[in-house]
């Protein structure tokens, strides 16, 4: 889908009447004022005034004016409203895809779809003002031409046809670079995503440093000589365009008045009305870069969007305000596979079966590569199992419940993200905010008033505690913990295994929560145990 396209599709109003009067008067007054300026000067020519025609010059200029400045803040009004219906249409199935699609994605396309790209349409506003008010122009400067002189407009029109042809011919080349040349750029996003998220283990080891620079240098330089070749190729059609122009004005005065002895007489006035329209046809060249670039980027977020499209039956979002029951968890011989790129099978969970009951603690154990998290993503139906059901209370879980499902979770992940804020809780919730504060033993470190952390620059388990606090604020049914007291003090962790989790069962709520610290694992109910993909219960 190219950026024309991607506007009709958006619902661009560019076909309202206003604005289509505008762009007419625009391009009427344009020609004009070439037209008064023409009378002008054969007025003067012949010793007679031209205040009259300087008035009605006036005019014309004041009335484009007022018409370009309307079709100017009408057309980058309509398009900022279609990136703006992109960005958040793009963030809403961000928000709904599913999890395996996105690691598979990678997040270089995101970050470029939803901020280069859309900066791209956004920056095209004024260049596509220009050109569309160009080739209205351009129509009535030919109309004007026609009147001066019917061969030279005949010449032209030959000149048109054939550098449009060749035009044609040469932009399909020119898309296609620069369609590669995106997608070289979109891959150097995920290494610079490598050098930030991965500063501190970059610091630590220079060969690694050295490895992921070198890495990037070639792939930007890849990227530099793929956008080198896309934007040589636009210069070499801005060039053939432009010298097309210029052989067009030759034509006009040296070729036509040859063919035709009549034309000598116009001759000035026909040069002049042809160099007019050599400037509206230059806004139009001038906008071919643009007008490629914003078309690359239409395909790349066509493409984002599509990948981010749900397949099958849509999930539907319950009420956030009611909680689902929970009794009874079984997961029934489910299967899930994890593939590369080529679609070979890297790892397989199951078959395996696993039931959990309101009210237990549930410790799950396994050694690195056991499928623990893994386990953990299907459990909490961020993944979707390929084979077995999840049923709920007796029901099984289908497509459209699933989000009603994730709901019976709160979940603190081994790496959580920390948001800046309560999001999502209301009055109640926050109120219990300054006692779970000091339980978890956080007060002195930061605060939290209107919903709004004071900090959450915070040491890795700080930020672990803090995120359990945010978890227990949710009040969901289930909590699921990866890891959390990995990144805990002695003190602390005793107090976690032996204060906090009792606390949480007693208050009603089931806990599954994968764990090395064999010292304790005589606080869960139950053990599971994860080797290889296979569950058994300790």
């Amino acid at each position: 889908m190219g950026f024309i396209a991607l506007l009709k599709a958006e619902g661009l109003r560019i076909t309202q009447r206003r604005l289509l009067v505008m762009l007419i008067i625009s391009g009427m007054c344009s020609t004009g004022v070439l037209a008064a300026v023409n009378k002008a000067a054969k007025e003067i020519a012949n010793g007679k005034s031209a205040l009259l025609i300087f008035a009605i010059f006036l005019i014309l200029v004041l009335s484009n004016i007022v018409s370009t400045r309307y079709v100017t803040r009408v057309t980058t009004r309509e398009v900022e409203q279609v990136v703006h219906r992109l960005r958040t249409r793009l963030i809403g199935k961000l928000r709904d895809a599913q999890l395996n699609k996105l690691e598979k994605m990678g997040t270089g396309a995101l970050y470029a779809a939803i901020g280069k790209d859309t900066q791209t349409l956004s920056q095209l506003s004024s260049v596509l003002t220009s050109a569309v008010q160009a080739m209205v122009m351009i129509f009535f400067g030919a109309v004007y031409l026609a009147f001066l002189s019917p061969m030279a407009l005949a010449a032209a029109a030959l000149f048109v046809v054939a550098t449009s042809a060749v035009y044609s011919m040469k932009s399909r080349a020119m898309n296609s670079f620069l369609m590669e040349s995106g997608r070289l750029e979109n891959r150097l996003y995920d290494r610079v995503s490598d050098f930030i998220d991965g500063f501190k283990e970059t610091r630590m080891h220079r060969a690694r440093s050295d490895d992921l620079f070198q890495q990037f240098s070639e792939e930007s330089n890849v990227a530099a000589q793929a956008r080198i070749v896309a934007l040589t190729e636009v210069g070499s059609i801005m060039i053939f365009t432009q010298t097309a122009l210029f052989l067009l004005v030759g034509t006009m005065v040296f070729v036509v008045p040859a063919l035709s002895p009549k034309f000598a007489s116009s001759v000035v006035q026909t040069s002049t009305a042809v160099l007019f329209l050599f400037g509206s046809l230059s806004s139009v060249v001038g906008a071919i870069p643009a007008m490629a670039s914003a078309d690359t980027a239409a395909r790349n977020l066509a493409d984002v969007e599509a990948a981010l499209n749900q397949e099958g039956a849509a999930e539907i979002h319950p009420d956030p305000n009611v909680l689902p029951s929970f009794e009874l968890l079984e997961m029934q011989r489910i299967a899930y596979s994890h593939h590369d790129a080529s679609g070979r099978t890297m790892f397989t969970l199951g078959p395996l079966s696993f039931h959990l009951q309101r009210g237990e603690m549930v410790f799950v154990t396994g050694g690195n590569g056991a499928g623990k998290t893994t386990f953990i993503k299907i459990l909490t139906g961020l993944y979707y199992p390929d084979a077995g059901m999840v049923m709920v209370n007796g029901v099984q879980v289908e497509v459209e419940g699933r989000q009603l499902y994730r709901e019976l979770f709160a979940v603190v992940f081994n790496d959580p993200h920390l948001f800046d804020r309560l999001h999502g809780l209301g009055e109640a919730a926050r109120a219990r905010a300054p006692a779970l504060l000091e339980r978890l033993e956080l007060t002195g470190k930061l605060s939290i008033k209107d919903g709004v952390f004071s900090t959450i620059d915070l040491s890795t388990g700080q930020r672990k505690r803090l995120a359990l606090l945010v978890a227990l604020l949710e009040d969901k049914p289930i909590l699921i913990l990866d890891e959390w007291a990995a990144d805990q003090d002695p003190i602390f962790r005793k107090k976690f295994y032996r204060e906090l989790l009792p606390e949480i069962i007693a208050n009603g709520k089931t806990i599954v929560a994968i764990t090395h610290d064999d010292a304790y694992f005589d606080a869960a109910h139950r053990r599971m145990k994860l080797d290889y993909g296979n569950i058994s219960e300790s």
